[in-house]
């Protein structure tokens, strides 16, 4: 019997950003959707087709909801989703991203990923694929192992973003009866061991790595990682004996967060992200570090390092060796940040053509400027050299013979590599050398209405923008550099692994010191213990726990991965709840006119708060045709 959604399959699945090849919309029924190896691959396809673009402008909201970005004043809600949770306009009769269901999408200017439509068709898939006629057993293999990695992986974005979840663990048939039908939600543990178990499922059937001609494909090694992933945030304080969450409970009254602390799931998790790291290096994985910086100091070579593994675009060399997984979309997610978060090339005269050119309108946060340590490999709260500098804002004045703020100076090499600043050069353009002019009435600064485009926070994009990423006057066009921006890469293990060991023991071994100081090296840091050391010793407590989340921070800014470490660190309310302060852009010219800080200019007040807006609604459809479903908290 052909199941209840496959007449609408590819024309729904058509929504979706599709990277790889697929069937065509007008051949989609079930007798040729396997008709032969090519069609299956297909099909697969489009199911890999349901994952969303992680870092469009509008596409997604994790990539902006860390904090470590925002999008100019004059930009709507409408025109950047992920808005609506700062200012508290998400409901459960409207939203901006329809992660549950196409019809939950209702807000002008939505996007709809529908993660179940895709979760029953990778189902689907893994009842049929090994109908194909002429398709060879082991390659099958692989592709059922891929369904089962795509199952879990679209389970687990359900869940960051509406915590437990309705479990879909088998194709649900057209005549199935109505207690199949309507499920209700599965407490957070439950979730997440079922998606590990799919994780592991995959890693079973799937190769430990791809080749670069399979660009996005799972991999055993991604499916190991994302497990890791799944059971550090299970481990975390938003989901481990929260009992904030007390009279969060399900249809059966039963609590769906855990309402007392276990220790062992850190253990758990360690051996996780252990399990995951072995399988990597076992199969060639490593820190990516540039050849051609050998010869250069301990700080540039670290600079190049870390900016240049976001921008190879061909040889894949450094994607290959430290991307665990990465997403591969044509051109659509790079060219948002390539052309809005960079300095415009014109001064604002009337006559340019401003939709070809660059038009600032994403920038980092000085939230983000904090983040990344001082030169000595240390938070700039904590560095004996500048933090009661940095306490009274002292560091916003400008040294004797210098042209840029003290904050600019002498800092991580990640900074460099990932934000420009006024005074301070840009890669881009065409050129290793664009100094950039951020002040009100300056040339990259705010003119007046004429530049509507300028950075809202005096800051601009590095990492992610090549030499490369060039205006053509002649042709009004610009040059975009393709690359594949990573979910997770092997940096991030390292750093699970000194997280987990710290909250379980409450200290370092030898062993995390080591993982956290290959993150370091390659950045051109001290080790760990050498920085403390400059501040007192490796410390301890909360303060080791702040430290520690400071240095995942740096490393992933930009990734779209802050945001869930917030939450499950349950502090994201703490950045997020109340307007930002940022450099004065409408200031002026003059040093004291610039280098301040006021409120952030937005378009509505923050009403983030917690725990309501850590999580989604669950839509009211949803909620209206299933009287299992409860709400989340707060709505």
């Amino acid at each position: 019997m052909k199941r209840i959604f496959i007449t609408t399959l590819f024309a729904l699945a058509a929504t979706a950003c599709r990277f790889l090849d697929v069937v065509p919309e007008d051949t989609a029924t079930m007798e040729n959707m396997y008709a032969s190896s090519v069609q299956t691959e297909r099909t697969l396809n489009n199911v890999y087709g349901f994952i969303p673009v992680n870092n469009g402008y509008y596409t997604y909201p994790d990539f902006f909801l860390g904090g470590e970005v925002m999008s100019m004043q004059q930009n709507p809600v409408r025109w950047a989703g992920w808005k609506a949770m700062l200012y508290g306009q998400e409901s459960s009769s409207s939203t901006y991203y329809g992660f549950w269901s196409i019809a939950t999408a209702t807000a002008t200017g939505s996007m709809s990923y529908d993660l179940y439509r895709g979760i029953r068709y990778a189902w689907n898939f893994i009842d049929h694929v090994y109908d194909t006629p002429g398709l060879d057993t082991s390659k099958a293999r692989v592709y059922e192992g891929e369904a089962y990695f795509l199952v879990g992986f679209l389970h687990w974005l359900l869940m960051t973003h509406y915590g437990p979840v309705v479990i879909v663990d088998h194709e649900i048939r057209q005549d199935a009866p109505m207690d199949e039908v309507l499920s209700p939600r599965s407490d957070w543990d439950t979730c997440a061991g079922f998606v590990c178990r799919m994780f592991d499922m995959a890693a079973e059937r799937l190769p430990a790595i791809r080749e670069d001609i399979e660009p996005g494909r799972a991999s055993a090694v991604a499916a190991k990682a994302l497990k890791a992933t799944v059971l550090m945030y299970t481990a975390s304080p938003l989901v481990n004996g929260n009992r904030d969450f007390s009279t969060f409970l399900n249809y059966d009254k039963s609590p769906l967060i855990p309402q007392e602390y276990d220790a062992s799931k850190w253990k758990t998790a360690l051996d996780a992200v252990a399990e995951a790291i072995s399988l990597a290096e076992d199969n060639g994985c490593h820190l990516w570090t540039d050849p051609s910086s050998s010869a250069l100091s301990t700080a540039a070579r670290g600079m190049n390092n870390y900016y240049k593994l976001f921008l190879q675009p061909t040889s894949q060399e450094g994607n290959k060796c430290e991307y665990l997984w990465s997403t591969v979309r044509g051109t659509f997610e790079n060219t948002y940040l390539q052309q809005y978060g960079v300095p415009r090339n014109w001064d604002g005269v009337a006559g340019k053509d401003l939709s070809t050119s660059f038009r600032p309108a994403n920038v980092p946060t000085m939230q983000a400027v904090c983040t990344f340590l001082t030169e000595d490999g240390l938070p700039l709260w904590a560095d004996p050299k500048v933090k009661d500098e940095f306490a009274a804002n002292h560091l916003l004045t400008i040294a004797p013979g210098d042209s840029t703020a003290r904050l600019h100076r002498n800092r991580d090499p990640r900074f460099y590599a990932s934000i420009a600043f006024d005074r301070g050069n840009i890669i881009y353009n065409g050129s290793e050398k664009n100094w950039i002019h951020t002040r009100a009435g300056e040339y990259h600064g705010y003119c007046g209405a004429r530049t509507v485009y300028h950075s809202c926070t005096g800051y601009y994009f590095q990492k992610f923008i090549s030499v490369n990423t060039q205006y053509d006057p002649v042709n009004l066009t610009i040059n975009f550099v393709p690359y594949r921006m990573p979910y997770l890469r092997l940096a991030e293990l390292y750093l699970d692994y000194a997280e987990a060991c710290f909250e379980l023991t409450g200290a370092l071994d030898a062993k995390s010191l080591g993982y956290l100081d290959r993150v370091r090296e390659r950045a051109g840091l001290p080790s760990f213990e050498e920085s403390w050391n400059k501040a007192g010793g490796i410390p301890s407590g909360e303060t080791l726990r702040k430290a520690l989340h400071y240095e995942m921070s740096a490393e992933l800014c930009f990734e779209g991965r802050t945001y869930d470490n917030l939450r499950r660190w349950k502090v994201a309310h703490l950045y997020l709840s109340e307007c930002p302060l940022n450099l004065d852009v409408y200031g002026g010219k003059e040093d004291d006119e610039f280098y301040r800080l006021v409120p952030l200019k937005e378009l509505a007040p923050r009403a983030f708060t917690y725990p309501k807006s850590y999580w989604y609604a669950i839509p009211i459809t949803e909620l209206n045709i299933n009287y299992k479903l409860v709400q989340n908290p707060g709505y």
